[in-house]
């Protein structure tokens, strides 16, 4: 199967096999330096895929060498990046929530495909109102150590039964039910376009003002047109640390 790279901008590390030729420790040791190198740099996560590059091979195809590292990042221009709204602090409140977390597939694309199919059928089959419920996803991000998957949540409305939806009575189970705890958040209003800079220019407004992270779930709020697409638009919801 033959498939196009984008390219960019990447910061590279080399790594070496120990001398007892294992290099799979030290492959996720070069990911973890890449997490605190970019904490301390002047650059942000980039928007291409991670890549890793095995070098040398012998002659029956065994990987006996090493393997470049690919950080894909921005340079911030002029120490910056573009947030197209206001940065507004909110405290979302604790929600039951209906959720699925749709994982094990090859590529962003289709485990998009599959957590946003199921989870607004499944909104419309209950008659979810959607002017009334909050819709909230989050992902793999930006960390290239974890598995591919996406999560969706919507609200429940308070009179919802739950005991009414188990595995026995709603299909094959997918859905599941769970407290969002919510927190504090530093929010801002943005675009699918505009999405990924925006996570990119909130994580360089956080390192500037060295705002602590809060431990609560990250998420982004999505606004649609009932219980379809296409989006009217996307909150970004940065974690801040809540003080007492």
């Amino acid at each position: 199967m033959r498939r196009i790279l984008t390219g960019g901008t990447f910061a590279v590390l080399s790594i070496k096999r120990t001398d007892d030729g294992d290099i799979g420790s030290a492959i996720m040791a070069g990911w973890q330096r890449f997490m605190k190198w970019i904490e301390m740099s002047n650059y942000v996560f980039g928007n291409t895929q991670y890549l890793e590059e095995h070098l040398g091979f012998s002659d029956d195809d065994e990987h006996i060498g090493g393997v470049e590292l690919y950080l894909p990042v921005q340079e911030v221009p002029g120490g910056k990046l573009t947030i197209t709204g206001e940065k507004i602090p909110e405290t979302i409140p604790q929600y039951r929530v209906a959720y699925y977390r749709a994982e094990g597939f090859k590529n962003m694309d289709e485990t998009s495909q599959d957590a946003w199919g199921t989870m607004l059928t499944w909104a419309k089959q209950h008659n979810l109102n959607p002017s009334e419920q909050r819709l909230f996803e989050f992902n793999q991000g930006f960390n290239p150590n974890i598995p591919i998957f996406q999560e969706i949540m919507i609200t429940l409305p308070a009179h919802f039964d739950e005991g009414q939806y188990d595995e026995a009575n709603d299909g094959d189970g997918k859905i599941k039910f769970k407290d969002f705890t919510g927190g504090t958040y530093m929010t801002v209003l943005t675009n699918l376009p505009h999405l990924a800079e925006t996570w990119g220019a909130m994580e360089m407004w956080r390192k500037e003002t060295k705002t602590e992270v809060g431990r609560q779930q990250w998420v982004e709020e999505w606004f649609l047109t009932g219980w379809d697409f296409p989006e009217r638009s996307v909150k970004v919801c940065y974690p801040i640390h809540e003080s007492k």
